[in-house]
């Protein structure tokens, strides 16, 4: 049979806080710094989850933890965050012989991620979505019903809801899927 700390369930994280999650991380490249990237991003997002996980102390250790250098396409940074969060749910019901380890676990997910989640996001939106809701916008300028003087106004705001919607659609199903994955996350962005 397996060991009680592999069938453990993380505690429950309230939904307020990983809303409070979600919505901090449009504020991830905020606090962008050369040296570290957006450590304080990742921080600041984290902190409502973290702040019911653990009590003070650990929650300030965790926070440090977190300090270490990351960087990634904002928009898709929602995958790590989701699993992160999952993850560090998880390790606040362990032990505390296996902390250190799903700890290093953590760090490692981070590291291995962010180049690749950085890669495919940029793809997608800045050489994908971009160009394309770029093209739709000015190709409205061809069509008969949209000529006129209120054209002006019209081609940025087709813009803005073609490529936000894109954009609000990846963020939040990255970190409902990260959470649900947790560590499998790599799997969920795959494919």
């Amino acid at each position: 049979p397996e060991s009680p700390e592999a069938v453990s369930i993380p505690p429950r994280v309230p939904k307020a806080a990983l809303l409070s999650a979600f919505l901090r991380s449009f504020f991830l490249q905020t606090a962008w710094n050369f040296e570290k990237g957006l450590n304080y991003g990742v921080a600041f997002v984290l902190a409502p989850v973290l702040r019911r996980l653990f009590p003070p102390e650990e929650r300030a250790r965790a926070l440090v933890r977190h300090m270490e250098y990351f960087n990634t396409q904002p928009y898709v940074a929602s995958f790590i965050l989701g699993a992160i969060l999952r993850m560090e749910a998880e390790r606040a019901g362990l032990p505390p012989v296996r902390q250190k380890q799903k700890e290093e676990e953590i760090s490692a997910l981070k590291m291995g991620m962010m180049g690749p989640v950085a890669a495919v996001g940029d793809n997608l939106f800045w050489a994908t979505i971009r160009p394309f809701c770029g093209i739709l916008a000015v190709s409205l300028m061809y069509v008969e019903p949209f000529r006129g003087a209120w054209l002006p106004a019209v081609v940025p705001m087709l813009f803005l809801l073609v490529f936000n919607s894109a954009h609000l659609s990846v963020r939040m199903a990255g970190f409902v899927q990260g959470f649900r994955a947790g560590e499998q996350v790599v799997e969920t962005v795959k494919r």
